[in-house]
């Protein structure tokens, strides 16, 4: 990642993705954590992946867990851990739940 921008611009970051060899199709996650100059990110994921899907894990400044599950590319059920869906992606932060996609 580069930092770009003149001082009559705000501060704007870049990210690239690459892949070794061509390929029809590519799965890029990115996950932001901002944080103040000179402090660690508060936030702490953690990151699980399956056959067929990717979990990320993190505690909110509530100390409320919040779950994003994601199915991966091809596969028709996801699962991971105690959870099982076929949408793009689940999420879920204390007692609510939304799906994602179909």
């Amino acid at each position: 990642m580069k930092a770009t921008g003149r001082s009559e611009f705000p501060m704007q970051w870049h990210v690239e993705a690459s892949i070794a060899a061509p390929k029809e199709n590519a799965f890029v996650l990115t996950v932001l954590r901002p944080y103040r100059r000179g402090r660690q990110p508060e936030l702490r994921v953690q990151v699980e992946e399956s056959e067929t899907a990717i979990l990320l894990q993190a505690m909110t400044g509530e100390d409320r867990k919040v779950i994003l599950a994601l199915r991966k590319p091809g596969a028709d059920k996801a699962n991971i851990r105690d959870l099982k869906f076929t949408c793009l992606a689940l999420a879920r932060k204390g007692d609510k739940e939304w799906r994602l996609g179909r």
